[in-house]
């Protein structure tokens, strides 16, 4: 059993550093901000699914482990989760293009710097003794309320503008995505609790830890569509054949053909309007135009049927 716990890990940890490297390859490529936030979003969860896998892999296999590595294992868990309040909504807000997201940002910001002093701060050489397991439980739940709040306001917020939108298959990738945070979140629940409930269901192995599965899971997906992402996404100019014969065949004008070149290079509406000098108003009138010729509901169904294109007309 002990051997397939540890392949079961390695494939986690292998996913995990494929998932990364083609992170920071889709970031060289194409330089976009959403995966640099991703990848920040990345390592925060990595951070929080080896700092427990670690805590309840450990646990057992070196029951007279030191202080000192208690506390570094632990260390990790909780700047991990710490570095979640800032990185989930830095993500969020990047990803539905929120018109406040500066505000927003540097609010999550000093919070998840709050957070960061009250959980690692010394509080056994500051405060009373008695005192020292009060401001444990409330430096405890204070983060956990903070870090929850974050998680269900990042949810609501990504899919209040997504079905606004009304993008199908952007609220279909929204779904899995809550499906696997939903999972992440309750394997972490068991693996905080795992000594308790692996005395409870005997039938499962107390070396096990249910969170770098559902890591695995989220990292498998990720390469999934990440890799048909960096082969797919074409890098296109208005001169190309192809990509001329496209837009003549449904009118499309010159601004609007700019605008969906970097729509496709994965520019979002603030950062279109910034590189074309127009109002991300503008922005927006000219890309409901396109949909409205070209028969979408979103920017993935319009790169699906251009990719569709493509494959046609070699």
């Amino acid at each position: 059993m002990l051997h397939v716990i540890n392949l079961y890990h390695l494939l986690s940890v292998s996913s995990g550093a494929a998932a990364f490297f083609l992170i920071v390859i889709l970031v060289a490529k194409f330089r976009r901000s959403l995966l640099k936030r991703y990848l920040a979003l990345f390592c925060s969860i990595t951070f929080v699914v080896f700092g427990i896998a670690l805590q309840v892999y450990r646990f057992y296999l070196v029951p007279d482990q030191s202080p000192f590595m208690f506390t570094v294992i632990w260390g990790i868990t909780k700047l991990g989760l710490v570095s979640l309040i800032f990185t989930l909504p830095w993500f969020t807000h990047h990803l539905v293009d929120d018109p406040k997201r500066k505000r927003k940002n540097v609010l999550f910001a000093c919070m998840a710097v709050l957070v960061l002093i009250l959980r690692f701060f010394p509080y056994e050489f500051i405060l009373n003794p008695r005192l020292v397991p009060m401001a444990a439980i409330f430096s405890f739940y204070s983060f956990s309320v903070i870090l929850l709040g974050t998680v269900g306001y990042s949810c609501f917020v990504a899919y209040r503008q997504i079905r606004q939108r009304k993008d199908r298959q952007m609220m279909d990738i929204f779904k899995a995505v809550v499906s696997i945070t939903l999972l992440l979140f309750f394997a972490f629940l068991w693996d905080m609790n795992h000594q308790v409930l692996s005395d409870v269901l005997w039938v499962v192995p107390k070396e096990l830890a249910f969170t770098p599965g559902v890591y695995l899971i989220w990292n498998l997906v990720f390469l999934t569509f990440g890799a048909q992402y960096l082969i797919m996404t074409p890098v296109l100019q208005l001169n190309d054949d192809t990509t001329k014969s496209y837009f003549d065949a449904y009118n499309i004008t010159k601004r609007e053909k700019e605008i969906m070149l970097l729509m496709f290079q994965g520019f979002n509406n603030q950062e279109i309007a910034q590189q074309l000098f127009i109002s991300r108003a503008t922005v927006k009138t000219h890309i409901h135009h396109v949909y409205d010729k070209v028969g979408v509901s979103g920017r993935v169904d319009l790169l699906n049927q251009y990719q569709n294109h493509l494959l046609a007309s070699n």
